[in-house]
């Protein structure tokens, strides 16, 4: 099974990205970054898919979108 942390940097050094994988799919937390440092995109995975919440936030640190990802079949 494909499992791999993968974390890319800013030209600059500061964190860009952070994720994980799972059997080849995002699988975890999934987080973004800006050149300056803040973060701006936020979400979990299972498998390739969005799970629970999902923030996006501008340069300023405001909340710009939520999105709330239900994977319970019915």
């Amino acid at each position: 099974m494909f499992e791999k942390e993968v974390v890319l940097y800013w030209p600059n050094g500061k964190l860009k990205r952070k994720c994980n994988f799972e059997g080849g799919f995002r699988h975890g937390l999934d987080q973004m970054w800006d050149e300056e440092g803040q973060l701006v995109d936020e979400g979990r995975y299972e498998k390739g898919q969005p799970v629970g919440e999902h923030r996006r936030w501008d340069k300023r640190g405001r909340l710009i979108e939520e999105k709330s990802w239900d994977t319970k079949k019915t």
